[in-house]
């Protein structure tokens, strides 16, 4: 359990509910720069790819500022499943109905739930930027969903950012869901891709980009 390694916010609900506006946001900002820098110009020093099951150190690396001063975390993704995201919002309590979806916009068929371990090793003022936490494939990019995490995760506190405490360790499992406007435009396309193919979890983006590939385990009916 890591009830107690967390550390808690305020006003979770109100933050839960701006957070996959943001998310959006940044994604799209975050999907531009890389595209530029695969097309066009290098706006990161270097890359570094990692396998599933390796620790990866984020040393000063970061996403959007140098203030999230990371270092010191580790980040290993353990085990990725596919999932039925219609299963798992109503074993946790949720309902496709209460969510905001319609004809244009329909519910994705499939949730990722990552399975990671997080340490912390003598970071006292860190936090990881979870806004920025997406899963890619192509143009394709599947975010953190903050609502469902919320639903399945009781001690999830509802920020945006995560800090773990100093000199300890925590694995989790956070869902990752399409976001509406894919499922929108091309829904049996991401589902084959999800799948299929390995997706790529970029944990830092400046000024070395490090990416663990992951592939999903399928326990699907």
């Amino acid at each position: 359990m890591h009830k107690n390694i967390l550390k808690k916010g305020k006003k979770k609900a109100i933050i839960i509910s701006i957070c996959f506006a943001a998310a959006v946001f940044i994604l799209l900002i975050l999907w531009v720069v890389c595209t530029v820098n695969t097309n066009q110009a290098k706006f990161v020093e270097k890359e570094e790819y990692y396998k599933m099951g390796e620790s990866v150190a984020l040393e000063n690396n970061f996403f959007v500022s140098s203030n999230e001063s990371v270092n010191g975390y580790f980040i290993k993704v353990n085990h990725v499943e596919l999932a039925n995201y219609k299963e798992v919002l109503e074993k946790n309590g949720g309902s496709i109905e209460n969510g905001g979806f319609s004809k244009n916009y329909p519910a994705p068929k499939y949730v990722f739930l990552v399975n990671m371990t997080i340490k912390n090793e003598g970071n006292t003022d860190g936090s990881l930027f979870l806004l920025s936490y997406a899963l890619y494939n192509k143009s394709l990019n599947i975010p953190i969903d903050f609502v469902l995490w919320d639903l399945m995760d009781e001690n999830y506190d509802g920020w945006p950012n995560m800090s773990i405490v100093e000199n300890s360790t925590v694995t989790l499992t956070i869902p990752f869901t399409p976001m509406p406007l894919d499922t929108g435009t091309n829904a049996r396309e991401i589902e084959k891709r999800m799948e299929n193919e390995p997706f790529y979890f970029c944990v830092s983006a400046f000024p070395t980009r490090k990416i663990i590939e992951v592939k999903a385990d399928t326990n699907l009916n």
